[in-house]
Order: C-alpha cells, then sequence, then structure tokens
C-alpha cells in the first residue's frame, strides 16, 4: 500500500495499524479484546482512524510542516473536529479505567498513537476537561 507502520513476519508483510494491532492481539494473546469485545474494539479502532488520530494528524502536520503557514480558517476547522473528536474519547472515559473496561486493548494502543506529541507542535491539548479524580484520566493514556 506505499505506507507506514509495516510490520514484517516471516517475509509477510502487513501495513494499517489497526490490522496489525489485531493481528499482534491475536498472535501474542496480549491486550486482545474478549470475543464479546470484537466489535466494539473494532468500531473504536475505526473511529481512531477515521476520526481521532486522523484529525488530530491533520491539525498537526499543518500547524507545523506547511512550507507557508497554514490559513488560519483551515486550522480552525482542524481544530474543531480534532476537539470534537477529543471530547467523545473523554465522555466514553468517564466512568471507566481503558476505552473497553478496566483493561488496556489495543484500542487504547491505538488511540494513544498521537496525544504524546507536544502541545507545541500539534496546536492542541489532550485531556482538557476530564478531572483528575475521574478513573480515566488515572489510568488512561498514562
Amino acid at each position: 500500500m506505499g505506507e507506514v507502520p509495516v510490520l514484517e513476519v516471516a517475509g509477510k508483510r502487513m501495513s494499517q495499524s489497526g490490522a496489525i494491532l489485531s493481528w499482534l492481539a491475536e498472535t501474542t494473546g496480549h491486550f486482545a479484546p474478549t470475543p464479546d469485545e470484537r466489535f466494539e474494539a473494532l468500531r473504536w479502532i475505526l473511529f481512531d482512524n477515521h476520526k481521532f488520530t486522523n484529525n488530530y494528524a491533520i491539525h498537526r502536520f499543518q500547524n507545523s510542516f506547511m512550507p507557508e503557514p497554514a490559513h488560519p480558517a483551515v486550522l480552525a476547522f482542524m481544530r474543531t473536529r480534532a476537539e470534537s473528536s477529543f471530547a467523545i474519547v473523554e465522555k466514553h472515559l468517564a466512568d471507566r479505567a481503558f476505552m473497553l473496561g478496566e483493561r488496556p486493548t489495543i484500542v487504547d494502543f491505538s488511540l494513544a498513537g498521537y496525544i504524546y506529541y507536544p502541545p507545541e507542535e500539534t496546536g492542541l491539548t489532550w485531556r482538557r476537561t476530564i478531572p483528575p479524580s475521574m478513573p480515566g484520566e488515572t489510568a488512561w493514556p498514562r
């Protein structure tokens, strides 16, 4: 597919982070969703790829890596989309430690990819609305 990430195992190349995470979880048995959680895991990984990380990445690129400054309206539009995605995840984490419950899964790893970039580079700050007393703040994404 001409993209990263790529995982090569025994001569077989895999791309797409969600597919790689699923393969690793199923192969190693670590951080895999339970059979009852598989649909919910897929739903959140697709949300991450299409909304959460996608919006964050576009804003980060426009904010930091363009040869000319991005138009303020473009940055404002992408910021609103990214913050809307953040709010969905923050609301979901308000009553649970991790995305699928009380233990980390590949969903948490999928969503965590971009949140560690510094705000100076992204122009965004993650976890701006959950009070520290809520479970998600203490367990995820640390």
